[in-house]
């Protein structure tokens, strides 16, 4: 049981992160952008029609989360990297795994509230009809998440 819950987590996590790789619309040219963050940006921008000072304004509201979403993730590696030497441990210590746990969980909410914000910072940079393209793009992007999720 333990075994599959373990297998089941790490083919999500997997999935999670490379299934967006995966079926990513690679029909680019030489001058494709390198990192994901602009590739995003660039669908945002193709597909939201936006304008130059909308993109102006969203690459600002990325740029100030940026420093604040690297260092949590520096921590939660630090977590991770912990639970790891929990695991390869002789016995395992239940209240250092619990408080692991309790700073993962508080540390894992202040990013989903910082992601939120940011994205809530974007939102009210479009217009009307940019909205409702950009809340179209999150239903469908949720879809296919649930899509790939769907056998665990």
């Amino acid at each position: 049981m333990f075994k599959k819950i373990i297998l089941c987590s790490s083919l999500a996590f997997s999935l999670a992160v490379a299934a967006p790789l995966v079926f990513a619309d690679d029909t680019s040219s030489n001058t494709a952008p390198s990192t994901l963050c602009q590739k995003r940006m660039d669908f945002m921008n193709k597909t939201l029609q936006l304008s130059s000072d909308q993109q102006a304004k969203i690459k600002a509201i990325h740029d100030s989360g940026k420093a604040a979403m690297k260092a949590n993730w520096q921590q939660l590696k630090g977590l991770k990297d912990q639970m790891k030497q929990l695991v390869a441990s002789d016995k395992l210590d239940q209240g250092q795994l619990d408080t692991l746990v309790q700073q993962k969980t508080a540390l894992m909410g202040t990013m989903m509230k910082a992601r939120v914000t940011l994205q809530n910072q974007v939102y009210n940079v479009l217009n009307d009809q940019q909205k409702k393209q950009f809340h179209d793009a999150m239903a469908k992007w949720e879809a296919q998440k649930k899509e790939w999720h769907k056998g665990c």
